[in-house]
């Protein structure tokens, strides 16, 4: 969260969002310059999943940072939306107050806020908090819904990993909107290439088990924003840091599974629209999708006997693909079982070493029958021989009529 110096001028953009809202003058003045990155972070304009936070209450305006999980949904931290906080944190001592007031809490995804117009920001409509517990320690987690949802092209909501715990030595990016070393505020800003220094529940003294500690980066006003692992969900809450914006300490996304799990379905209710996958499943991998299989196969139409087939498969019913010896076609042939089962002109013919016995024409089984005629098989052979036939019938004329 941005300091109370930061308020004024927090404030400042807020009273400009307002009056702009309420007539129809230009877009706001700059929140200031850009400055450094914060501790060597970059400009983020990738991450428009990830918003910022201004909280109008308490005599002042404050600011966070939080993460978009659903279309109505953000994930933030605690102590963004809670009163009377206590500064410095003392873990079992540091109370968090009362929850601030909807109407005063606004959210936005410009890359720079003072770039941003009325229609940018989105109203909240109900906070919801770990019932466990109100240590700052330990359950600085808070769950916004939107008033309205936030469309597909502003921004898809970011995934969180609610099934699977970080592990030490883990590298994750974090993003948010905090102050720079020259205490500007307002610009979405990324430093990625973080390590995740201990295990949740082995970390130092002041760390609960549903914390870890992250690698420096974050400053204020990065409070709630994302800790995102290699594949972009989230891991991690901001929670809190030393002032030299060193060592942040994160709340875990996993330890507030039911929680998350049970907010989003009630969020998806509100905003009428179906639960995310993960909302439903427990996982943070969305289900494969089975293969789809036709409810109406067609029939592969049957070949009939006689036709070229190419498998017995194909053929109709009692029949089978016979290839011929003499390299023919394959085609469907009836099978037999007995002599006389054949239509005239068919034998039932064994074939193979199956046992198989088929129809099968006696020129297919044995080739063409022999004539019983020499001649016949001479004229049908020798063009030759038919010429000397009938030479010797014209000398035998000649004779008898002499």
């Amino acid at each position: 969260m941005v300091s109370h110096k930061q308020r004024g001028l927090v404030g400042l953009a807020l009273g400009v969002l307002w009056g702009a809202s309420a007539c129809s003058g230009s877009p706001g003045d700059p929140l200031g310059s850009a400055g450094q990155s914060i501790s060597g972070g970059a400009l983020d304009a990738q991450d428009r999943n990830v918003f910022g936070l201004l909280i109008h209450g308490g005599g002042g305006v404050s600011a966070c940072s939080s993460t978009l999980i659903a279309p109505n949904l953000l994930l933030t931290a605690r102590h963004c939306v809670s009163m009377n906080l206590e500064d410095p944190v003392v873990c079992g001592k540091s109370a968090f107050g009362d929850l601030y007031p909807t109407s005063g809490i606004y959210a936005m995804n410009a890359p720079d806020i003072s770039a941003s117009q009325p229609d940018d920001w989105y109203r909240a409509d109900d906070i919801r908090v770990p019932s466990e517990g109100n240590d700052t320690c330990g359950y600085d987690v808070a769950l916004i819904t939107l008033h309205s949802n936030v469309p597909a092209e502003v921004a898809v909501p970011a995934v969180p990993r609610i099934d699977r715990d970080v592990q030490k030595g883990e590298s994750y990016r974090a993003v948010g909107y905090g102050i720079t070393p020259t205490e500007d505020y307002g610009i979405r800003r990324l430093i990625a290439e973080r390590v995740v220094q201990c295990d949740p529940g082995t970390c130092r003294s002041g760390v609960r088990a549903s914390e870890f500690v992250g690698d420096s980066g974050p400053c204020q006003g990065d409070s709630g924003g994302p800790a995102f692992d290699a594949d972009g969900k989230v891991v991690g809450v901001d929670s809190r840091g030393t002032e030299e914006c060193t060592t942040p300490v994160y709340s875990t996304v996993t330890a507030w599974r039911d929680l998350i799990m049970e907010v989003a379905n009630d969020a998806a209710a509100a905003g009428g629209y179906e639960a995310p996958f993960w909302a439903q499943t427990g996982s943070s991998d969305p289900p494969v999708a089975p293969p789809v299989v036709d409810p109406n196969p067609s029939t592969p139409t049957a070949i009939a006997l006689g036709d070229v087939c190419d498998g017995s498969a194909a053929c109709v019913a009692d029949a089978a693909c016979y290839e011929p010896g003499s390299g023919g076609p394959a085609r469907c042939v009836r099978r037999c079982s007995a002599s006389g089962a054949c239509a005239d002109g068919f034998d039932c013919t064994p074939v193979g070493q199956g046992g198989d016995q088929l129809c099968l024409a006696s020129e297919t089984k044995s080739g063409p029958k022999p004539s019983s005629c020499a001649f016949g098989r001479e004229r049908s052979g020798s063009g030759a021989g038919f010429a000397l036939v009938a030479a010797g019938l014209a000398f035998a004329r000649r004779r008898r009529r002499r």
